[in-house]
Parts: structure tokens; C-alpha cells; sequence
């Protein structure tokens, strides 16, 4: 009987884990269906994706939703920038991997938060900023 609560009590501690988990894994997929939408009609999708958002592979996702909208992309991380940069920086730096264009507009907004007072946060635009600009070449 004992065994059978335990089992109960692991079984409700994951559930939310699992929840979480599948939440995260719809936003992705959401942030591929804005991903054909365009920046015009995608813009609205991927403003509630990324509110949401907390796993890594929705931000990955969103990442290559910047490869495929290029240019129309720039307004929204500028905006994400300024909104939650800690999150837009690993954004941009993922697109740029993808083999994004276009994202060298970003370099004044990197810049400027590369004087942050939050060291991590002034680290991580700094190595943005390197990775852009072809300064520092991909590992």
C-alpha cells in the first residue's frame, strides 16, 4: 500500500514537469506556424510565443523563424532588446548561427547594452556584439 502512494506522490510531482514540458513544446510549434505567417501576420503569434516561453527549444525555433522572416525580424528583437535582452541576445546569437542576415542592424542596440551595469548581461552583448560583427569567428 505504501509503494502504491509513493507511486501516486512521484506520479503527481512529474505531471507538472510534463505539463510544463508539452506547454513549451505547443509554443514551439506555434512559433514555426508564425514562422510561415510572415513578419506582418506572424508578429502578434511570436509576441505571445515568446511571453511564454521557457525552454530553450521554443527560443531555437524562434531563432529560425529570424533566418526565414530576415529583415522583417529586425523590428521585433530590436524591441525584444530593449523588452527582455538577456533572452533577445541568445536569440540573435542562435540566428546568426542558422546563418542569419541582416542582424549586424542590431550592433548599436548590442552596443548600448553592452555598457549595462549587469556584468552578465554587458558580458553576454559584448560576445553578441563580437559575433556580428565577424570578430570573433564560430567554435
Amino acid at each position: 500500500m505504501a509503494d502504491d502512494l509513493d507511486d501516486r506522490a512521484e506520479s503527481t510531482k512529474r505531471r507538472p514537469d510534463e505539463a510544463w514540458l508539452a506547454h513549451q513544446e505547443r509554443l514551439a510549434h506555434l512559433a514555426y506556424a508564425a514562422q510561415g505567417l510572415g513578419p506582418e501576420r506572424g508578429a502578434e503569434l511570436l509576441r505571445r510565443v515568446w511571453a511564454a516561453a521557457e525552454y530553450r527549444d521554443v527560443f531555437w525555433q524562434i531563432a529560425k523563424l529570424v533566418v526565414t522572416w530576415g529583415a522583417g525580424s529586425v523590428a521585433i528583437l530590436r524591441t525584444k532588446l530593449a523588452e527582455d535582452p538577456s533572452r533577445a541576445i541568445g536569440v540573435v546569437v542562435q540566428a546568426k548561427s542558422y546563418g542569419a542576415e541582416g542582424l549586424d542592424a542590431l550592433l548599436p542596440d548590442l552596443r548600448a547594452l553592452a555598457s549595462d551595469p549587469d556584468p552578465e548581461l554587458a558580458d553576454a552583448a559584448a560576445s553578441a556584439c563580437d559575433w556580428l560583427d565577424g570578430t570573433r569567428d564560430a567554435d
